[in-house]
């Protein structure tokens, strides 16, 4: 049964030398090794070659593994099946001991050498027929019951109290399942005691609270680590970037123009040239402290700043202290996340959590994350979306060249880059030549081509036909079914098909050359189409409107603004941040609100409606800003479910992917259940998504957009004030941090300050005080109940498969879900009933105030 002889067991010793070298693990980790590749009915004994990949765990416990990255810094797939190997050192003190192993799929526990325990290799599954797996409850009501889809295996192991050599093997992954984890772990536990983790420095439990904690912080640790790795392997690329935008300084220097006199920076000089000129623009005064501060959160991290953050920043005295909280921000790795909603509508990121439909894409949300994490050069960025290498259905950019159920994939994200990157709208001409856009059918096809690296045939579902004795087609058509179109670039108005020699490689792919021609410093679009998305994010207004289809545009409002911006982009290697940087250090971007579309004429004191880009307008929480925020002033996390319908892990993912707990707003998808079948719901999920999509979010994006509908409808104000989400928000639980506030030993002015600092983000007026105290009234001094302990945390195991959903339990045990999912989060027994709900009235009020879902 062991199945490791003695040469093994000292080639096993010379490979984890070599590979650990002179260095050993970094304090309290534990050291992994990852072998690639090995056969389907593999014996257990070790490769006799060194690992392929190696990383660094807590403890003997798995929540993922990190990614893997190519030479270029691209996340790309392990070649699955593929073995881990941990090991760590076990002394416990001497007696009877239980040990225990828990893994998604095969995988073998040894002691000094010895094996202990296994578990079997998982099966996959071709059907939702199967029973709903009974879930026994652990023997102590203090463990952690065991992962969904995992294996258990409990041995007894008698102590000595001295030092013992205890390893982990398993195998991860299948040619046809995805390569998961589960929960894997090994764990020791004495009579009557409570499983810890082995290894590491830490004392892990085995609840719920303690795997709670150690996977967060693992997953933030690891996290960490991905992005060092693909910092480090990007870097190859470097020269080769290096080079390009020493060319694209040139040409934007090259191309330079006057900038007019005044004070303030280059836009500020813009504006008040602008303004100079315009009897009826308006020089607003500057927005408040507390206001800009807000402001400046949502649109640079996209979430409202924390009560500290704003009571530091109100009471700073530096005259530079705006630039500061600008810098501070741009530096923030949240700055990630702000951004992911614009790019996945843009860019139609659609991935399908179950069976793809169409136009379902991979998650390349990954690869867009790590790019914006990292600051990539935005026309890297965009050549690396291009080249779409790297992992399809990981989080590569392969992931952008799916487009599944599509006839002609490849035109279709001809499409989305040109309307991103070019704002070019070429949707009319995928089935013939535009009508009104100066493009023809042949032209998308050529981007397509080049993208697909090949001529491409014209599908008969991409034309339109003149029916025998109909009446003829109004638009024009130059293509037929069957046709073949030949790799080409024909859109001389943006740019020439010809690029200087050495821009690019002499065997470059024309996928390589197609990205060379959308991001070249000669192309007169690229560089001012991404400066006027800044301009509009952050003011409201694109300075060329829509921002995503200039060919049918007036002229830019401002079209030396425009150029500068583009140029200002160019010159500094295509830093988004250095532009976000001179927009939002701009006196305009800081000005209080004006209302969008008045303009005051000062000489007749007459409204009239005029669009002006060139002031900040009112603008509206986007919905991914909203819900991180409802969730971020109180202190709790979603709560959501894993958005996965194959929590068991058993079906291929070219048919389920899994996109993990959702952290931010962004990483919601479609919950995929068109098919109204409970057994497949996600109740807490559904209960969030429903209020994303109330404010504009798509569940699915088929096609790419830039402006979402914004229209207010009254289903909005009634889900803040009675929604499911909403109220989990304001119910005082044991997981609130306003519940914490109430039982601080304060004044009710300093809670209602403090509550107020929270959600508005400024503090309270003296009559908001007034009023809101005595409210609270008699309640607040009685308030905390004396030994009163909070609710035990249990995290819900999920019984519920694609595997057995069809049974009839699994519709039961779902229907119980979303019954316990519209009672929200069990209240707080800390605090008296009647206090609570006087102050959860507080806090549904300053939720539910314009105040809160409108950018100040």
């Amino acid at each position: 049964m062991n199945g490791f002889s003695n040469r093994s067991a000292a080639l096993l010793s010379f490979v984890l030398i070599a590979w650990a070298g002179p260095a050993c693990c970094a304090a309290g980790l534990e050291r992994v090794a990852i072998w690639e590749k090995i056969p389907a009915t593999w014996d257990w004994q070790v490769p006799e070659r060194d690992p392929d990949d190696s990383f660094e765990v807590a403890s003997l416990g798995f929540v993922r593994l990190p990614a893997k990255y190519n030479t270029k810094g691209i996340e790309t797939d392990r070649s699955a099946p593929f073995a881990v190997h941990a090991e760590a050192t076990l002394k416990v003190e001497a007696g009877p001991h239980r040990l225990i192993l828990r893994s998604r799929g095969a995988a073998r526990l040894l002691v000094d050498g010895k094996v202990l325990a296994e578990t079997k290799p998982i099966k996959p599954n071709g059907s939702g027929h199967e029973n709903v797996p009974e879930v026994l409850p652990p023997e102590d009501v203090r463990w952690r019951y065991v992962g969904t889809g995992d294996q258990e295996a409990i041995v007894p192991w008698t102590s000595d109290g001295a030092s013992h050599r205890v390893e982990l093997w398993a195998v991860i992954g299948h040619k046809k399942l995805r390569p998961e984890t589960g929960e894997l772990s090994v764990s020791v536990v004495g009579p009557g005691g409570v499983p810890v983790l082995v290894g590491g420095a830490g004392h892990v439990e085995l609840t719920d609270a303690g795997w709670s904690v150690y996977a967060d912080s693992e997953r933030v640790r690891l996290a960490q680590f991905d992005t060092d790795r693909r910092r480090v392997a990007a870097r190859t690329e470097d020269p080769f970037w290096n080079d390009r935008h020493a060319v694209a300084r040139r040409e934007a220097e090259r191309l330079a123009k006057p900038v007019p006199a005044g004070v303030g920076n280059l836009v500020d000089r813009f504006v008040q040239a602008e303004r100079g000129g315009d009897p009826r623009q308006p020089s607003p005064p500057l927005a408040a402290d507390a206001a800009f501060f807000r402001r400046l959160a949502l649109d640079t991290i996209g979430v409202v700043p924390a009560a500290s953050e704003v009571e530091a920043f109100l009471a700073d005295t530096r005259p530079d202290k705006r630039a500061r909280a600008i810098d501070d921000r741009l530096a923030d790795p949240r700055w990630a996340d702000g951004w992911m909603g614009y790019w996945q509508d843009v860019l139609a990121e659609n991935p399908g959590i179950l069976k793809p439909t169409l136009n379902n894409t991979g998650p390349f949300r990954r690869y867009l994350h790590g790019a914006f994490l990292d600051n990539t050069a935005f026309d890297r960025f965009a050549t690396e979306l291009i080249r779409m290498e790297g992992s399809a259905l990981g989080g590569g950019p392969a992931g952008f060249a799916i487009a599944s159920e599509n006839d002609a994939p490849m035109a279709a994200k001809a499409h989305v880059l040109a309307k991103a990157f070019l704002a070019a709208d070429m949707k009319c001409a995928r089935c013939h030549d535009a009508p009104f856009h100066p493009y023809e059918q042949s032209d998308l096809f050529g981007i397509a081509a080049m993208l697909a690296g090949k001529s491409l045939a014209i599908p008969a579902t991409s034309t339109v036909q003149a029916q025998e004795g109909g009446r003829p087609p109004t638009v024009s058509v130059t293509l037929r079914a069957g046709d073949k179109v030949p790799p080409r670039w024909n859109l001389p108005e943006v740019g020439e098909e010809t690029l200087p020699d050495g821009f690019i490689p002499k065997k470059a792919s024309s996928r390589e050359r197609l990205a060379a021609l959308i991001t070249s410093p000669w192309n007169s679009r690229f560089a001012p189409v991404i400066a006027n998305r800044l301009w509009k994010r952050y003011l409201g207004v694109g300075l060329v409107e829509p921002v995503d289809d200039w060919d049918n545009s007036p002229s830019a409002r401002s079209p030396e603004l425009l150029e500068a911006l583009g140029r200002e982009l160019m010159v500094h290697d295509y830093d988004l941040k250095h532009l976000a940087r001179l927009i939002l250090n701009s006196r305009v971007y800081q000005e209080a609100v004006q209302p969008a579309g008045i303009a005051t004429d000062t000489d007749s004191n007459v409204t009239k409606a005029d669009p002006l880009p060139l002031v900040q307008t009112r603008r509206k929480m986007s919905a991914e800003q909203l819900v991180d925020s409802m969730f971020a002033v109180v202190g709790k996390s979603f709560g959501a479910e894993e958005l996965n319908l194959d929590p068991d892990g058993r079906r291929p993912p070219t048919e389920f992917l899994n996109l993990g707990m959702p952290r931010r707003a962004w990483e919601f998808t479609s919950t995929s259940n068109e098919r109204d079948r409970p057994a497949l719901s996600l109740p807490v999920v559904q209960s969030l998504v429903d209020v994303l999509q109330t404010f504009g979010w798509r569940p699915s994006r088929q096609d790419p957009i830039t402006d979402r509908d914004e229209a207010i409808t009254p289903l909005q104000p009634a889900l803040l004030a009675n929604g499911i989400a909403a109220n989990r928000v304001v119910g005082l639980s044991d997981d609130s941090a306003i519940t914490e506030l109430c039982l601080k030993d304060q004044t009710p002015e300093a809670l209602i300050r403090a509550v107020t600092l929270r959600v508005l983000s400024r503090p309270p007026t003296g009559p908001e005080t007034e009023r809101l105290v005595a409210y609270l009234g008699a309640t607040y001094n009685g308030r905390i109940v004396p030994g009163a302990k909070p609710n035990p945390l249990h995290l819900f195991t999920r019984r519920v498969s694609w595997s057995n959903h069809l049974s009839p339990e699994a519709t039961t045990i779902q229907l119980e879900r979303e019954k316990a999912a519209r009672a929200g989060d069990p209240p707080t027994n800390r605090l008296t009933v009647e206090f609570r709900e006087r102050m959860e009235d507080v806090v549904w009020a300053l939720i539910n105030s314009p105040e809160f879902v409108f950018l100040p």
